[in-house]
């Protein structure tokens, strides 16, 4: 199965009263399921506009929307309509309906709801979180959910698997790079790379704002064959002029990654942040566990914290500036000794263009035996610059954890 594609029906779509949310799921999700979304379409509850995007040909149609107990949820008798079916009742769908209903502890009243009268052709799929069950046609390739996100996504996740497994075995592997633009590396550092994957299954690559995640996705008919083409690929990156700036295999956040290697370390860490205001602190505690390595941060906005709390003095920065390496590395040093850790990381710099000088930052780690410190320029908005000088921060801090 390959070709899927969504069709998204409601009149809150349509005129902005409502954001729709079970795109921007189901297209993740079938990328972490190394498949992909080919279209999405928008259309209101009438019958008719329904009716008009029911022929297809994908390998199946997910509907969502329509399927309630309500005048406007006609997304049923639409199908049924369209397709020329009878809404049949149904034993079978009655008595996945029933459980759904008994674990709510709701009675199910067949005159109120019609829940149980189906078009032909079509089975109930089990709503684990609602109440509409779903509906699926292998026959017509659709697959019917209710529009509400968390009973969609949660359907989606207990019966999707299924149908995409039934023929080819796919997967999707993404390699995640960090440091160097997408041009730079399809024309200069690695060339010939889109065409050797290409090989092996479909590339993609997805810019992000600290690097670029290139994506392979593929497939074949057999388990034995699909892990040969894994080796493959793995080799071909391996031994690519991109296998240095390779962070992490798969989606794993770098945050993950940092939170592994110290939990593992048995080492601590602390924090000292000024321009970051405690987004590498909020970062550093985003997984269960993290008490047993992050100890505390000290978020100095203001120079007289600088000076009084972490102890920076100010000549240091009356010389230098407040956004410097040398106040930086005070700042990582000082808070070390502070909280009595085996690292700290400290941030000093500018959201903001001074002048014609772009947003920056002075990124430090101090450990017992040294510090290091990086410099970083960005060209975004102050949200934006914050988010990426963090996630700097966790990168240069992999580095040194690695050393």
């Amino acid at each position: 199965m390959k070709k899927i594609s969504l069709l998204c029906i409601g009149n809150e779509l349509i005129d902005g009263t409502t954001q729709d949310k079970n795109l921007f799921f189901l297209g993740k999700y079938l990328e972490n399921m190394g498949f992909s979304l080919q279209k999405a379409i928008f259309c209101s509850d009438d019958p008719k506009n329904i009716k008009d995007h029911l022929t297809h040909n994908d390998d199946l149609l997910i509907l969502s929307g329509g399927l309630g107990p309500t005048e406007d949820d006609l997304t049923k008798s639409a199908i049924a309509s369209a397709l020329n079916l009878d809404l049949t009742y149904s034993d079978e769908a009655l008595e996945i309906i029933k459980k759904q209903f008994d674990l709510k502890s709701k009675p199910y009243i067949e005159k109120n709801y019609h829940y149980h009268l189906i078009p032909k052709d079509f089975i109930a799929v089990y709503n684990p979180t609602g109440f509409a069950p779903g509906l699926y046609s292998k026959t017509h390739k659709l697959l019917l959910l209710p529009g509400v996100p968390r009973e969609f996504s949660s359907m989606i996740e207990s019966f999707l698997p299924n149908l995409l497994t039934q023929n080819t075995l796919q997967e999707k592997f993404i390699f995640r790079t960090h440091g160097v633009p997408e041009i730079t590396i399809f024309r200069e550092l690695a060339p010939k790379l889109w065409e050797k994957l290409s090989l092996l299954g479909e590339v993609s690559s997805l810019p992000q704002d600290y690097g670029v995640d290139i994506g392979v996705k593929i497939q074949s008919d057999s388990l034995d064959e699909l892990k040969e083409k894994k080796s493959k690929i793995e080799r071909i990156i391996k031994n690519s002029n991109i296998s240095n700036i390779i962070w992490g295999q798969g989606l794993i956040s770098i945050q993950e990654i940092i939170h592994n290697m110290l939990l593992n370390s048995k080492q601590t860490i602390a924090s000292a942040e000024s321009c970051t205001s405690g987004m590498i602190a909020q970062n550093l505690t985003k997984y269960s566990g993290s008490s047993a390595y992050f100890q505390g941060s000290l978020v100095a906005y203001q120079n007289h914290l600088k000076t009084s709390q972490l102890k920076v003095s100010q000549d240091m920065i009356e010389q230098y500036g407040v956004v410097s390496k040398e106040v930086s590395e005070a700042m990582a040093q000082n808070i070390r000794e502070k909280f009595q850790t085996d690292y700290a990381i400290s941030t000093t710099g500018h959201l903001d263009f001074q002048g014609e000088t772009p947003p920056h930052v002075w990124i430090s780690i101090s450990s017992k035996n040294s510090v290091d410190s990086k410099f970083f320029k960005y060209h975004k908005d102050r949200d934006k610059n914050k988010i990426v000088f963090t996630e700097l921060a966790f990168h240069f801090l992999k580095e040194i954890l690695e050393k």
